[in-house]
């Protein structure tokens, strides 16, 4: 019983390791993984009370959260699905469409077809296909009215395929960490100028792209670029700040002595008010980004200790220095303009996309909700490391991500592809399925989650 109920909620009870062996994941934290994804059980005991449960609030679940329509048209063939109470199987429907493009399309079919009928727990229902109109690539709301009630989906229609022809001329290209670009006009380390004067250099001698690690934002102390703040806002070290320094960079780096000679450069660079105003429509998460980076400063300790209500998200104006605010805007908005500027030089950049985030992060702190406090992501032994790896990041609870349309990894993803022409996902299982270790297991009890 308790493998049926790991199985409603994507979470394997089993793996084939590096050695082509099965591995049975250990129960224990099958339990807490499965507590954590919102399963209601304390010991195995109780799995069979816990799927019945989890049957019934799938199946009372009238429209899925998010619908994907592919190219190939099979599942638009079969239009969207619906379960429904048998007593309203009959009852008059209306549908409406709001497509991303601002249009709406409204119908009333008047014929549904049965797929089927089945009982649960005591209660007859009947799943029935609603056609769906021809819809171009984007995502697009559902809005459905039936018996009384509203339901709402994410329609994602999207291409089979969006890579490059693979019988198409092969291309090179070059790839360096943007810290070991350091020239005699950086700050000490590497910025966007250097990764500039490279691309310009390899798409003079026919190369194609340039790629490098992420360089989303980091804390000083911790500035893995694989451990970012968060996935929607960039390393304000990397900026071009117009000075440089004489002294050449220690190996390895000193970001925290980096930081603050760049961030007293950075305190002396031209402001430009009209501009920022304009930087805080387009982005209007960043002013939320800023006062987190104040706080985090001033406070000088991880979000999850700050007082309430700060902790639970809410920062105002007067939580934060408004200077130190400020700062952070700017930041933003000149490494914005720096990387827009890489993607005008008629060669690609090819960027690098993190699995995770930094658990005491913005992203963390913006989206408790969504990311799950008590795991942390990683791999299970293989013959690279033998012992595995916890790379500490908390992962994202899928079923709420689906209720939120997904929309924090939308978002995260449309930061990287507005001046990326490829992108590297760091790992590609980030796309399937990921390692969760429950708080204070060992490695080798992780166990896998789609």
């Amino acid at each position: 019983m308790l493998r049926k109920l790991a199985s409603s909620y994507g979470v394997q009870t089993s793996f084939i390791d590096s050695d082509h062996k099965r591995v049975e994941c250990n129960p224990h934290s099958i339990l807490t993984v499965l507590r954590s994804l919102g399963a209601p059980l304390e010991r195995v005991g109780e799995a069979g009370d816990a799927l019945r449960a989890r049957r019934l609030a799938l199946t009372q679940s009238v429209l899925p959260p998010v619908i994907a329509l592919w190219d190939d048209g099979a599942l638009e063939a079969d239009g969207v699905r619906m379960t429904l109470p048998a007593e309203l199987g009959s009852s008059s429907l209306e549908a409406t469409l709001h497509l991303e493009n601002g249009d709406v399309r409204a119908w009333s079919p008047s014929a549904r077809t049965v797929l089927r009928i089945r009982q649960v727990e005591g209660t007859k229902f009947i799943t029935t296909r609603l056609p769906l109109p021809s819809l171009p690539h984007g995502y697009h709301r559902l809005s459905v009215s039936v018996g009384g009630a509203h339901y709402e989906s994410l329609i994602v229609r999207a291409p089979t395929r969006s890579f490059r022809d693979p019988t198409a001329t092969k291309r090179w290209g070059l790839f360096t960490p943007i810290y070991a670009l350091h020239s005699r006009d950086s700050d000490g380390i590497g910025n966007f100028s250097d990764l500039d004067k490279l691309m310009r250099l390899t798409r003079d001698h026919g190369g194609a792209f340039v790629s490098t690690l992420p360089f989303l934002a980091t804390f000083p102390d911790e500035p893995s670029p694989y451990s970012p703040v968060s996935r929607l806002f960039w390393n304000e070290l990397f900026i071009n700040t117009g000075s440089s320094v004489e002294s050449q960079p220690t190996t390895p780096l000193d970001y925290v002595t980096l930081d603050a000679s760049h961030r007293r450069a950075l305190m002396r660079m031209e402001r430009n008010p009209d501009a920022l105003e304009a930087f805080q429509r387009r982005f209007p998460l960043v002013l939320d980004y800023a006062r987190f980076r104040a706080a985090t400063t001033e406070k000088g300790v991880p979000w999850n200790r700050w007082p309430e209500p700060q902790r639970s998200g809410l920062l105002t104006e007067k939580d934060v220095d408004a200077d130190e605010v400020l700062y952070h805007l700017y930041n933003q908005l000149i490494a914005e303009e720096q990387i827009a500027a890489l993607s005008h030089r008629g060669i690609g950049l090819y960027l690098d996309l993190p699995l995770g985030v930094h658990r005491h992060g913005y992203d963390t702190w913006r989206e408790q909700s969504l990311f799950a406090d008590d795991m942390a992501v990683g791999a299970p032994p293989d013959a690279a490391f033998p012992g595995g790896q916890n790379w500490s990041s908390p992962p994202v609870l899928p079923h709420k991500s689906r209720h939120q349309g997904h929309r924090y990894v939308r978002l995260a993803f449309r930061q990287a592809m507005r001046y990326a022409t490829t992108i590297r996902l760091d790992h590609v299982m980030g796309l399937h399925r990921k390692v969760w270790i429950p708080h204070g297991a060992n490695v080798k009890d992780g166990v896998y989650v789609r």
